[in-house]
């Protein structure tokens, strides 16, 4: 109505805002975003700039605390009528009103400079100073009004720091002693940046200042076990800045309190609501703490325990997860993992360095063993048994990749890495031993080369481990089980500096041996995989007995032999850049004539035909002559009655012609060499 009544009667309505300014700029911070837009729109009708506005704010400053001042002292019973409203509506119109007035302050303190707020400093004091009911409301049920005065006390001890110190008492029993004990939902991360900030300037309000019954160090594990309150990951590394700030004299200094406090706190990670975004940030402020918690150890026998009951269980369930130790699951987070190993691992005491270390052994021990005691390839859940295994060794080379990857000179990395090693020697040798049928071991091999290539640059034995196993035993084991993994253990090798002349040699031992072996669907698959990489293009080309390889099985995918199995095999070589341009002519006028040879196989013809035009379309162009017989019968397949194969011929055909435009810009259409060739050289195929 205000913005109507300026719009209509400007000149007149202007002298008499400042009687109003208070109730239409509170209006603006309206939870009600209708009420909202349409303060703020009788606002920016008169003040078009942020000049303007400012001045505006500056004028209007007594206005503005006095109106904020009248709110703050009235209740929910002196805003409303309990007769003719619920109890919830009066509750609600209260904090509505209470909350867009606390807004306007927090707004005046921002916007003006020192002594622009100077000049009215007493009715700031008058706002300020002394108001247990304001500061009170940092515990009240709504969480709007909770978050302003969080951010009241923020901006507060930046403008107004000497009432802050003034009514230290005061506000420490309001944010220490009430909120932390009250729900915060939704205000939690801002009730935890006020405090950091407070206790950041006063550190006192922890101790001298603090007048509630119970210990503050009490109330803050109170509100730590209750989680993040619905807040954003941001919630946890404030919680960790806050906890760093805190009086030392409010941290536990022995070891069963710091236990019970770090117990606490992985209560609020696992909370029921706590958000699943928010754990890596949580599990790593946890860690975080964990280190601050060590410090006020004095005891070596102390800090091992406490590394022993509070970080070691959450390496354990990361790489073998169980039901009952659900409690410390971490997810995928790697970083923080190895945020986690960072802070055992550069622990200068000896004897937790070689717990530490006993640990991780430990740890690889078991690992090793359910890898050689999997199931076999005859049982019921040998499948579910090997993915169990795979799954557990990419999760201990993703951790050893992340703990490669700490830029920290200082970060001992053989505590990891010795035991790395240990499972990389006993996959091996399991590899061998059970004749690649425990792919599992392989794929363990697989996780080290793709999650921590690093290691392979400094730990020699590893790398000698495996280039042994790659020229002695892989061509033997490539058809077994594990043959999808030791085709990607090549490719991986293959990317390790000065390796590559290595990796071709083994690669060409690997389909030396491979070729001459009887026909079936696996040797095509393996070979399949094996030329599935750009970088071993040249050596098949190379590779005269790989070349009619090639040539058989497509012909026999044109022919609909086998050619599920086949398939495979020139769809790889012709992705990969495996196929020599003679090979590939071989091809093409095979399939040509097998158009004319048999018409119930002409789906496998077509197939390898528009991979061709797909993949290699530069073979079509090599010879004319194949071109217009090509296209010739391709006209011949769109005149069938045929729902299939006639559109796809259509389809082919066009693509053809289009890629061949693209060559020919100067020469006439495609289409025409067809109908010239055909009326110069009759054929029995020309005249059907």
């Amino acid at each position: 109505m205000q913005f109507e009544l300026l719009k209509s009667a400007r000149k007149r309505m202007e002298k008499y805002i400042l009687k109003v300014v208070g109730s239409w700029l509170a209006g603006t911070y309206d939870r009600d975003r209708a009420v909202s837009r349409a303060a703020m729109d009788g606002i920016t009708s008169f003040l078009d700039t942020n000049e303007k506005m400012i001045v505006f704010w500056k004028r209007c400053q007594v206005q503005i605390l006095e109106y904020a001042q009248e709110a703050i002292n009235e209740t929910p019973q002196t805003l409303s009528d309990e007769r003719t409203m619920t109890a919830d509506d009066v509750q609600a119109k209260y904090f509505r009103v209470v909350g867009s007035s606390i807004s306007l302050v927090v707004n005046l303190l921002v916007k003006l400079g020192p002594d622009d707020i100077l000049k009215y400093q007493d009715k700031y004091d008058e706002f300020l100073s002394n108001n247990k009911s304001l500061w009170a409301l940092s515990s009240c049920e709504d969480s709007f009004v909770r978050r302003t005065i969080y951010q009241l006390l923020e901006v507060a001890l930046d403008q107004q720091r000497a009432i802050v110190e003034a009514d230290l008492e005061l506000i420490s029993h309001a944010f220490i002693a009430e909120a932390l004990r009250a729900s915060q939902s939704s205000s939690a991360f801002q009730l935890v940046q006020a405090l950091k900030k407070l206790t950041s300037l006063f550190g006192h309000a922890w101790t001298s200042a603090y007048k509630g019954k119970r210990s503050p160090f009490l109330r803050l594990r109170h509100f730590i076990e209750k989680g993040s309150q619905g807040g954003p990951p941001a919630y946890w590394q404030s919680l960790e800045s806050l906890i760093s700030v805190l009086p030392a004299e409010i941290l536990p200094i022995d070891k069963q309190s710091s236990l019970e406090f770090l117990n606490t706190f992985r209560s609020g990670i696992g909370s029921r609501d706590e958000p699943k975004n928010n754990t890596p940030e949580a599990w790593s402020s946890y860690f975080a703490t964990t280190a601050l918690l060590l410090g006020h150890l004095s005891q070596p026998a102390d800090q091992a325990e406490l590394f022993q009951n509070s970080v070691y269980p959450v390496f354990e369930q990361y790489l073998h997860p169980t039901a009952q130790n659900s409690k410390w699951s971490i997810g995928n987070s790697t970083a923080a993992l190895a945020k986690a190993y960072n802070i055992c691992a550069c622990s200068k005491e000896p004897d937790l360095q070689k717990r530490f270390s006993d640990e991780w052994h430990r740890l690889a021990d078991d690992f090793i063993q359910r890898l050689n005691t999997s199931l076999p390839e005859r049982s019921k859940d040998y499948h579910k048994s090997q993915s169990a295994v795979l799954a557990e060794s990419h999760r201990w080379f993703a951790l050893l990749g992340g703990v490669l990857r700490i830029d920290n000179p200082d970060t001992p990395k053989d505590v990891l890495v010795l035991p790395s090693n240990k499972i990389i020697k006993a996959a091996l040798a399991a590899g061998v031993t059970r004749n690649g049928k425990l792919y599992s071991a392989a794929a363990t091999i697989e996780a080290a080369l793709r999650f921590a290539p690093e290691l392979m640059r400094i730990s020699s034995v590893s790398l000698e481990d495996i280039k042994s196993f790659l020229e002695s035993h892989l061509p033997k084991l490539i058809m077994s089980p594990s043959s999808t993994y030791l085709i990607s253990i090549q490719n991986l090798f293959r990317l390790i500096p000065d390796q590559q002349e290595f990796a071709d040699n083994v690669w060409q031992s690997t389909i030396d041996g491979l070729l001459p072996l009887p026909d079936n669907g696996s040797k095509s698959k393996v070979v399949a995989g094996l030329i599935s990489n750009d970088a071993v293009a040249s050596l098949a080309q190379d590779d005269p007995a790989l070349q009619d390889f090639v040539f058989e099985t497509t012909i026999r995918v044109a022919q609909s032999k086998k050619a599920d199995e086949d398939w495979s095999v020139f769809e790889a070589a012709v992705t990969y850049s495996s196929l020599t341009e003679a090979t590939g002519l071989r091809i093409l006028e095979q399939v040509i004539h097998l158009i004319d040879s048999n018409s119930e196989n002409i789906d496998g013809v077509l197939i390898i035909l528009e991979a061709i035009c797909r993949k290699q379309a530069k073979l079509l162009r090599q010879e004319r002559n194949t071109y217009v017989v090509l296209i010739t019968k391709l006209l011949a397949l769109t005149e069938l009655s045929d729902a299939v194969i006639t559109p796809r011929a259509s389809r082919l055909k066009a693509a053809i012609e289009q890629s061949e435009q693209g060559t020919e810009s100067e020469q006439s259409p495609p289409i025409l060499h067809v109908i010239r060739e055909n009326l110069e050289t009759a054929t029995p195929q020309s005249l059907r």
